[in-house]
């Protein structure tokens, strides 16, 4: 059995995986762009008073520290989890090739849910705000996951990486 079939479950899983953590925030962008160009312009009074936007700005701010953390941290916390996973295979005495592909791609997931999260809340910011900022922070978000996106020819890669480093 190739390296590729020993993998093909592993890294379609992780591409599904990956795809839903692209779409689902593309799509609320959309969705979220949709509904904020309708916004009306001053909201309607409540109980006879307009409701104060001091909130705006740290909202804003807070979305887009966020999303930059997010996009600083995300690959470095990515390769920390990898390296535990690798740490943890070696432990267990568990050396195949498609099990340190596994680490690698489990690491990929999870630079992808740091970016989804803050992708998310910029665009809540965005709802909030209608900060063209929050918006952009968040498709730059959830293009950068997409940059990551598991191939099989990454999976083999580092399978056949951690075979050459362990042999």
């Amino acid at each position: 059995m190739t390296i590729e079939e020993k993998l093909a479950t592993q890294v379609r899983t992780m591409q599904i995986v990956f795809a839903a953590m692209i779409v689902v925030p593309l799509l609320f962008a959309g969705v979220v762009y949709a509904i904020g160009s309708q916004a009306p312009q001053h909201p309607a009074p409540i109980r006879g008073k307009v409701v104060g936007w001091q909130g705006g700005p740290v909202i804003e701010r807070l979305a887009l520290a966020t999303g930059l953390v997010a996009l600083a941290s995300g690959p470095w916390i990515g390769r920390l989890v990898t390296r535990q996973a690798r740490k943890n295979l070696t432990k267990q005495g568990l050396h195949e090739p498609e099990r340190i592909a596994e680490a690698h791609l489990t690491g990929q997931v999870v630079t992808g849910a740091t970016n989804e999260m803050a992708a998310f809340m910029n665009l809540i910011g965005y709802m909030a705000t209608q900060s063209p900022w929050c918006l952009a922070m968040g498709l730059l978000l959830i293009l950068s996951s997409a940059a990551r996106f598991p191939t099989m020819r990454q999976a083999v890669a580092w399978a056949e990486a951690g075979a050459g480093a362990r042999g």
